[in-house]
């Protein structure tokens, strides 16, 4: 995945085979800043050449991230593979803004197909 100098918008394609920020951000000392909108609060962490600090510890699929890189840099995303008769997996939303992220075998999807479980009960959706 190519981030760009300054922020990022990003999501995990699948379940990383290790979701801490330390092993998914371990390779790209560029990215210091990570934050998220969760359950109508925002988390965050941050590292100054030390360990990753803050309230948020983990990339999770089916949410969505700002990613602060000081420079252009490719990030790799292990996934774990899955298996074709796996059900698609379902994240719930509470009500006002979330994050989420973009989950699926396919590189494209209408929006109204990828959020069709969630009815008429969404109203505006920011990419």
């Amino acid at each position: 995945m190519a981030l760009n100098a300054g922020w990022n918008f990003i999501s995990a394609p699948g379940a990383l085979v290790d979701p801490a920020l330390a092993a998914v951000f371990a390779d790209t000392p560029e990215v210091n800043q990570v934050r998220s909108y969760q359950e109508g609060a925002w988390v965050t962490a941050s590292r100054s050449g030390g360990p990753w600090s803050g309230t948020l510890a983990q990339i999770v699929d089916g949410r969505g991230y700002m990613v602060y890189a000081s420079a252009a840099v490719s990030l790799t995303l292990n996934v774990r593979a899955t298996d074709f008769l796996d059900m698609p997996p379902s994240y719930p939303l509470p009500a006002g803004w979330s994050m989420i992220g973009f989950t699926s075998r396919t590189s494209t999807l209408l929006v109204d197909t990828y959020l069709s479980t969630l009815a008429e009960n969404w109203r505006i959706l920011h990419r």
